[in-house]
């Protein structure tokens, strides 16, 4: 049940489970280069259940904020253009916000 699953990872950030696990990002979680970051995860994971709650806007809020987390997030950023989840310019400056956060 979608509605359960909100319940254990929390709606927003201010979720203990997300407090817990951006601590443990930041002790050095999540360097490898072959994993996303476990917060970008618990983001993804709530795009899944607004999405599948058919809340589109939530949905897309929180892939964004999984792209944000961690860049290599492809299936934040896979859902939200191949589901056109987004329009075209929003896309352009979602890629030009990440490029720039990549480079600063």
């Amino acid at each position: 049940d979608w509605e359960e699953c909100l319940s254990v990872i929390g709606e927003d950030e201010k979720s203990a489970i997300e407090r817990n696990i951006v601590e443990t990002d930041e002790a050095g979680g999540g360097d490898d280069d072959s994993t996303i970051s476990l917060k970008s995860s618990i983001c993804l994971t709530r795009g899944k259940v607004y999405e599948a709650l058919e809340n589109r806007d939530r949905a897309v809020r929180w892939y964004k904020a999984a792209l944000s987390a961690d860049m290599k997030c492809y299936e934040a950023l896979n859902n939200l253009v191949d589901k056109r989840m987004i329009g075209y310019d929003e896309q352009r400056q979602l890629l030009q916000s990440l490029e720039k956060s990549n480079t600063a």
